[in-house]
């Protein structure tokens, strides 16, 4: 066990080295204006930048936020590793990998949503599967903690919701299985949980909503998402009625059919608020937008379905081109006044350097590869539900099936909300398939108990010894 600690702590700190005092692209930025100031907008989700206010009130910047991040994430694979027991030693070249890789060295440090929801993702399952095996009061704080991290993973991410509903089915699996509960007291468990979950999110969001900047971050961002569909569609077939533009916003459909359609990208809507004639039409404030946009959804399934499918293969698939951004690394920001308000200065030293460049070392291979991650974590949640098909019980499984399927789920979203494909949107499937992984190799094989005597052998075995 002593391996284990040291190879968790060797990568914590080297994490620690390569990522404090954090590394921040332009959204990074303005979240840790929005903190600092305690005015809030909801085109991120308020909940990262209030964090980074909390940190950043005991320590200027996002030091401490990335402190309190990577040791999050490491404790999670120490929970892993620990997951089923005392682990094999097998496991320990495991954990090195996954320690030394891009996503624990080097994103780990960056100030990302993406990698807060990840990192609450596998503490929540792996709390619930040390739930599974503790008592008493014991067992009270390793839910107490699961429910905390499945309430940031909600809050922050927009689709974190998937998180607590995956951790409600393997919070009801491990409990039945168990034989804790019956299935009907566990159903109720689950219920109350994520209703509690949903109270704490309506209660944060009206708080926020309080504390508003005044800028419509969400309604802008769904109205961006229709334009960029439309103009994926009219790529397609030109000809697509707008008949709701056409008859209330002639000039948003002369946008969407002349400027929009022939530069759309499927790889990211960056770029479309530069085009001739976005600053005076976007966001656009129109309802007939959304009239079209759900005639497009509702009369032409097939056409919607095309244009989101070649914008979520980008997402998934990680092309190498300059609109998909890999990483970011130094403090990367043209607003001087938002950079001002954040407590900040632009950086790029020699370390961000060398940050940056032992990412794009592994560009190219599966290690940075949503697509092979993704081979991975089908292989193991197939043995993991073979385990299990076999009488395995074991809370460990249960956690390690109840991610990987809320890992699934969160990437299924992008297939309807996908608007770019940056490498960190999909950073909870790597996170995932490393974990399950991690615990699959440190756990022992399940051993199935041996079966009950027939009946006849147990007859026979009953009978009067013959020297009695």
């Amino acid at each position: 066990m002593a391996a284990f600690c040291a190879v968790l702590t060797l990568g914590w700190l080297a994490a620690l080295a390569a990522g404090v005092p954090g590394h921040f692209s332009v959204d990074s930025v303005s979240q840790l204006a929005q903190g600092r100031t305690g005015r809030f907008d909801d085109w991120h989700p308020p909940l990262m930048a209030w964090l980074l206010g909390l940190t950043d009130r005991v320590t200027p910047g996002a030091a401490l936020f990335v402190v309190a991040d990577v040791t999050v994430f490491f404790l999670s694979l120490l929970g892993w590793i620990l997951a089923d027991g005392r682990p094999r030693a097998r496991a320990l070249l495991v954990l090195a990998l996954v320690a030394a890789s891009p996503q624990a060295l080097v994103f780990q440090g960056v100030v990302w949503k993406d990698i807060v929801f990840a990192d609450a993702a596998l503490a929540a399952f792996v709390a619930f599967a040390h739930a599974g095996r503790a008592d008493g009061v014991g067992r009270g704080s390793w839910l107490a903690a699961g429910f905390v991290c499945c309430v940031v993973a909600a809050l922050v991410r927009q689709t974190g919701f998937v998180v607590p509903v995956a951790a409600a089915g393997v919070y009801v699996a491990i409990e039945v299985r168990g034989r804790r509960r019956t299935l009907t007291r566990a159903l109720a468990g689950a219920g109350v949980g994520l209703l509690a979950v949903g109270i704490i999110a309506v209660l944060s969001h009206a708080a926020f909503a309080a504390r508003s900047d005044g800028r419509p971050g969400a309604a802008a961002q769904l109205a961006m998402l229709r334009v960029y569909d439309l103009a994926g569609a009219l790529r397609l077939e030109p000809d697509l009625p707008l008949r709701a533009l056409h008859a209330r916003a002639p000039a948003l459909e002369r946008f969407e059919r002349v400027v929009a359609a022939p530069a759309w990208k499927a790889n990211t809507i960056d770029g479309l608020d530069d085009l001739p004639g976005a600053a005076r039409l976007l966001p656009p404030r129109t309802a007939a937008l959304e009239a079209d946009w759900w005639s497009l959804v509702i009369r032409h399934p097939w056409r919607y379905a095309r244009v989101r499918a070649q914008v979520f293969w980008m997402t998934l698939a990680t092309p190498d081109s300059a609109d998909c951004p890999l990483v970011s690394v130094g403090i990367q920001s043209r607003d001087r006044a938002e950079l001002a308000r954040a407590g900040l200065r632009p950086r790029l030293n020699r370390r961000d350097q060398w940050d940056e460049e032992y990412v794009w070392d592994f560009w190219g291979t599966p290690v940075l590869s949503h697509l092979a991650w993704a081979i991975l974590a089908l292989s193991l949640i197939g043995l993991d539900f073979r385990d299990v098909a076999k009488g395995d019980c074991r809370p460990g499984v249960f956690a390690a099936i109840g991610l990987l399927a809320a890992a699934f789920a969160y990437v299924g979203t992008f297939f309807l909300a996908s608007l770019a494909c940056d490498y960190r949107y999909l950073y909870l499937l790597d996170l995932a398939a490393m974990a399950a992984l991690v615990r699959r190799m440190a756990a022992k094989p399940f051993q199935p108990q041996a079966a009950f005597p027939t009946t006849a052998v147990a007859r026979l075995s009953s009978l009067p010894h013959p020297t009695r």
